[in-house]
């Protein structure tokens, strides 16, 4: 059991009252996409909305994760299917210079040229047909995410981490904290969980499956990172030229990595980034998220 946390033992907590610190009509836990929705459209409603997040910035997966595709907003069609906050975050980045994706008059389009260059996108064509999908910069979506928060009057404690629901007779009434300011509680009449992967369920007495299928690319952790310093359209070049060529680097450079590599875009030209997948990992334990950065760095 050496170097492993034991099941075996434990150590009692004493009691002790819990400070609380505000009280909402909502309480969202987790400002990722999911979450930073959540409390956004509550509080244009007239919700008095309070929001924690565990780091010191708003996007979670989308901005830290640097998970910087926004994908299938619309399906090859010349209709767009999803928008609403979703496409709010691109109009804003769009002024800023924050975002890559087709026109949308060019939605749908066959033209091909068209389908030529957004074929180099992951994501962007589909079934031959000119799809919207997007490509962020993860640190200016920062800070259209906190401007919206901001606008709508979200109350946001970050560096919050939400640490168990606060049930009552089958009821979430609100949600327990840990920061450097110690344990605090935040009240809600409607408490939401958008941590992402449903952190606060265990303690609020509701049914969940931990159940993971590791053949499923969903049950697969992921360190993402980024390079410059590159010439994306370059890589193109060479891998539409001589694919066999590039097939051979690829597989040659996991075999090296110890994991497979896949680059893609971003906004800018110069920047890539790099997804690997690593396996046998599970996102509920803790010492399997300690292990992502060593699986890279020591390659």
């Amino acid at each position: 059991m050496e170097g492993r946390l034991s099941s075996y033992k434990t150590v009692s907590e004493p009691a002790r009252e819990v400070r609380v610190c505000y009280e909402a009509d909502v309480v969202v836990v987790g400002g990722g996409p999911g979450g930073h929705s959540a409390a956004v459209a509550a509080a244009r409603n007239g919700a008095k909305t309070v929001l924690l997040e565990r780091y010191g910035h708003l996007g979670g997966m989308a901005t830290g994760g640097i998970v910087i595709q926004i994908p299938h907003m619309s399906d090859g069609g010349e209709k767009q299917q999803i928008a609403g906050l979703c496409q709010e975050w691109l109009d804003r980045l769009d002024v800023i210079g924050g975002s890559l994706h087709p026109r949308k008059e060019d939605l749908g389009s066959t033209d091909k040229d068209l389908v030529a260059r957004w074929r180099r996108y992951m994501g962007n064509v589909n079934k031959g047909r000119i799809e919207h999908t997007a490509w962020v910069d993860p640190e200016l979506l920062k800070c259209v995410l906190n401007n919206m928060v901001e606008e709508a009057g979200v109350k946001l404690f970050l560096h919050s981490w939400g640490a168990k629901a606060i049930a009552e007779e089958g009821c979430v009434k609100g949600v327990i904290f840990e920061s450097k300011s110690g344990r605090q509680a935040v009240l809600g009449k409607v408490v939401i969980d958008g941590t992402g992967d449903g952190d606060l369920l265990p303690s609020a007495g509701a049914e969940y499956d931990g159940t993971l299928d590791r053949s499923l690319r969903s049950s697969m952790l992921a360190l993402v990172f980024r390079l410059g310093n590159c010439d994306y359209q370059k890589l193109c070049d060479f891998r539409e030229a001589e694919p066999k060529k590039y097939e051979e680097l690829m597989k040659e450079l996991a075999r090296v990595a110890g994991t497979r590599l896949l680059p893609l875009p971003s906004p800018r030209n110069d920047v890539l980034w790099v997804n690997n997948w690593i396996p046998d990992l599970d996102c509920t334990k803790v010492e399997d998220l300690t292990k992502l950065m060593p699986s890279l760095s020591n390659t």
